[in-house]
């Protein structure tokens, strides 16, 4: 790997969150984040100098121009992508998960037109499948763009995002080496970055954000400051709530109003237990992205003030804004199995996703997921099975360890079980205000008995 790539651990070298965008999603942004890398490199100087509020406007406009431009000529692949570009970076800024949907049509229409030497539109149409979580077509189409342009990263980015979401980690680090060789700047950095946080190397998760920031004024001003909302998940993970809340500040400063640092400043002051503002940061992010992960997190945290009957309509939501999703081919199994699992609906169901979640992307979180619905369902045994393989890379998943300590007891493994509630502690108890009391109170339980 690069020497360029700065600081090292003691500890794995080879390389060198799950992140607020939570179960799966943080691949969407990282490949919207490659794609326009792809098509957009070499206008830093330009980027860098404007507001987020001036990238909008500008995208507006880049967005209506093209869009005549290929009704004009329905042979112009050219427009078709870069209207796909940039119908992913708005559906990044705004939500609007018809972005999605139009940004695949637009880079399936380019594609259709010039099948062949199409590098663009195949680095475009593998960031869709990535954001729909078909990571077999992504890694597909990914590597017939290595194949065009062998030294250009954003294949090898893709790639990576491809086979991390099929849990396939050492390959992913792989194609990141060949990534940072060509090019070590946020894209690959923040790959980097994730890739750490799966192996529990904290030290390079916190490192490699760090990096990705200070080389990100390349990028527009939303990629940087979603790279400030990934460093500060990944302080709260490991317990450094004051640390992570600086970091989502510093988002809002850049972007405002931007819907990840607020529900990410949200999940803060929730673990702080300063419900009434925790209350206001969420409600404001679902105000302009009603994302299902959110949307349940509101509701948990109005549980968790004593408002049982604000909850009750938030979870009421949740199912149906899933159902948006979907529409939009963008499947959330993974996210609504882990949401019944949490709050103990429909188990069966919730079983039944987690398991097609797992077969479709078998790595840690799916894992995660799969062992929780399997407890919530009474089968102790096979839950024991899945949480091993959630835990088996260090992951420094808060989650993880509450799920596995709480499956290890109730198999009647104490030793296992007092070994994941620690490990539970030294990082953050509070990472969930529906499960936090229970899961201080099981950590207390089993030292009290040590």
């Amino acid at each position: 790997m690069a020497a360029i790539i700065g600081n090292r651990s003691s500890g794995d070298l080879s390389i060198g969150v799950m992140a607020l965008c939570t179960v799966g999603l943080l691949a969407t942004v990282l490949a919207v984040a490659a794609a326009l890398y792809a098509l957009g490199r070499g206008n830093g100087d330009v980027v860098a100098t404007q507001t987020a509020a001036d990238e909008a406007a500008a995208g507006e406009a880049r967005i209506a121009f093209f869009e005549a431009r290929a009704a004009a000529d329905p042979l112009d692949y050219l427009s078709l992508n870069v209207l796909a570009g940039q119908y992913l970076q708005r559906g990044r800024e705004t939500g609007d998960v018809a972005d999605y949907q139009r940004a695949e049509v637009a880079a399936t229409r380019s594609l259709a037109l010039v099948s062949k030497d199409n590098f663009t539109g195949l680095v475009l149409l593998a960031s869709v499948r990535l954001v729909q979580h078909d990571f077999r077509s992504a890694e597909e189409l990914a590597a017939q763009a290595k194949a065009l342009k062998p030294y250009d990263p954003a294949p090898y980015g893709l790639l990576s995002d491809a086979l991390v979401g099929r849990g396939q980690y050492d390959d992913a680090t792989t194609a990141l080496a060949s990534m940072v060789e060509i090019d070590a700047r946020l894209p690959v950095l923040s790959r980097l970055a994730h890739l750490a946080f799966l192996r529990g190397d904290q030290f390079n998760a916190v490192d490699f954000w760090r990096q990705a920031i200070e080389g990100g004024n390349s990028l527009p001003v939303e990629n940087l400051a979603w790279a400030h909302v990934q460093l500060g998940v990944t302080y709260f993970a490991l317990g450094q709530l004051s640390d992570a809340a600086a970091e989502h500040e510093q988002a809002l400063e850049l972007f405002p109003e931007y819907v990840h640092a607020l529900a990410g400043l949200g999940q803060v002051r929730a673990a702080q237990e300063r419900y009434d503002e925790a209350i206001d940061l969420y409600s404001r992010a679902v105000a302009r992205q009603p994302q299902p992960q959110y949307v349940a997190a509101l509701g948990d945290v109005y549980g968790a003030s004593g408002n049982d009957a604000d909850a009750a309509d938030q979870y009421a939501l949740v199912e149906a804004i899933a159902a948006l999703y979907g529409d939009n081919g963008i499947n959330t199994d993974l996210q609504i199995a882990a949401y019944y699992a949490d709050h103990g609906i429909e188990p069966a169901l919730a079983l039944e996703m987690a398991r097609a979640a797992y077969k479709a992307a078998p790595g840690v979180y799916a894992a995660d997921v799969l062992a929780w619905a399997l407890y919530q369902n009474g089968d102790v045994e096979q839950a024991t099975i899945y949480s091993a393989r959630a835990t088996a890379w260090g992951t420094s998943e808060p989650a993880f360890y509450y799920h596995a300590a709480l499956i290890s007891e109730a198999l009647g493994d104490r030793t296992a079980a007092l070994a994941h509630a620690e490990r539970l502690s030294e990082l953050n108890p509070r990472f969930n205000p529906v499960q936090a009391e229970r899961a201080q109170k099981l950590i207390d339980e089993l030292e009290a008995a040590r």
